[in-house]
């Protein structure tokens, strides 16, 4: 490792990337970049009034689009300990459960049954 390299930009002797920036996920720059050049040819192809070369750049725009949603929907799904979250929801729907039972035995007192 270099000495002068900070924990975060850590680098082995092979000169691999470290290895938790590879677990972060895909990077959403790649998307946004692909999204950019598609909007460029989109914009070349309609100035010059070329349908198919407009129809290139909506397809390039799209699949940018999707490509960065899919990046940051991953990243962000490799933050969340989802597990935690899961019994979290389950916790919730249990409590919920319980008040609604409790509001029908109330309601069933006041109706006298």
């Amino acid at each position: 490792m270099h000495e002068d390299a900070t924990a975060s930009e850590a680098v082995d002797e092979t000169g691999d990337a470290p290895r938790a920036s590879l677990e972060a996920g895909p990077d959403p720059v790649h998307g946004m970049a692909l999204g950019v050049a598609g909007l460029v040819i989109m914009a070349t192809g309609g100035a010059a009034n070329w349908h198919y070369f407009f129809n290139v750049g909506e397809a390039l725009l799209l699949g940018g689009a999707a490509a960065f949603i899919g990046a940051v929907t991953l990243c962000t799904a490799k933050k969340l300990d989802l597990r935690a979250l899961l019994h979290d929801l389950i916790e919730l729907m249990r409590r919920v459960v319980a008040v609604i039972k409790q509001a029908r035995a109330v309601a069933r007192l006041r109706m006298g049954l």
